[in-house]
């Protein structure tokens, strides 16, 4: 990047970090954890040449993050249980699930002046390998489905459903909840521009492959769907305008 975008870079990543100490706030960490904060910041800290400034609150913010504490709201719309936490969990595993081990490798290899930068790299690399090799395939997925970023990858197919449609009965299976609130927010938006759009399509797609994925491998998965209203959520998706979504909704 150049000079005028990295500073420009820095600025973003300076109100994130400032932002990030009122992460027991519920409503700052719901926006944090829908908003793309994560991957960002991750993408952020790949590029190269970057100046250390950019990387020092880059790093700072990802550790307030990875220590922030509060419960989220209790949403109707998102229809996530009470206790539900939006916290340094949350956030941990949505950095290791976008590939921050790969940066903070790289970092951690370099050779730096300022030693805040030094510290904090060493303290991540700790934190993130310590969770790493915890964290399993369905984790990633709840906290994928979570935050709303779905992408196709192995967590969306036939095979992974076969092995977890059980685990999804944890918490009265608010993960469910969650894909159906996704289909209810993302289906009747009507306001995006042609980039937004697309990436909600897709989005809208695999939310419906995954609740048909639950139906197909979940015993009386159709039933435990129609009792959340999901039914009428998803024959709404029949008639939208992307033929893959259309695909998708047919259960």
């Amino acid at each position: 990047p150049s000079g005028i975008q990295q500073q420009h870079l820095y600025e973003l990543c300076y109100c994130l970090w400032i932002i990030s100490f009122d992460c027991h706030i519920s409503r700052v960490n719901n926006r944090f954890a829908r908003d793309g904060a994560v991957p960002a910041l991750v993408q952020l800290l790949e590029l190269t040449p970057i100046r250390e400034k950019v990387i020092r609150v880059a790093l700072s913010t990802c550790w307030n993050l990875a220590h922030s504490s509060t419960k989220a709201p209790q949403n109707q719309k998102l229809f996530l249980p009470p206790r539900f936490q939006y916290d340094g969990s949350f956030f941990l595993k949505d950095m290791i699930r976008h590939g921050i081990d790969r940066p903070i490798d790289m970092l951690y290899a370099r050779q730096w002046t300022d030693p805040d930068i030094v510290s904090n790299i060493e303290a991540l690399h700790t934190l993130v390998y310590e969770n790493y090799r915890e964290m399993t395939d369905f984790d990633a997925y709840k906290v994928e489905v979570l935050s709303g970023d779905l992408e196709w990858n192995v967590r969306h197919t036939q095979s992974f459903f076969r092995q977890y449609a059980r685990a999804l009965e944890e918490n009265d299976f608010f993960i469910i909840k969650a894909l159906l609130s996704i289909l209810e927010g993302k289906g009747s938006s009507s306001v995006a521009s042609n980039n937004d759009n697309d990436n909600e399509e897709e989005v809208i797609a695999i939310a419906c492959f995954d609740i048909g994925e639950f139906v197909r491998h979940y015993p009386n998965g159709r039933s435990v769907v129609t009792f959340m209203g999901g039914k009428d959520i998803i024959m709404k998706l029949l008639e939208h305008k992307n033929p893959e979504v259309q695909r998708q909704a047919i259960l």
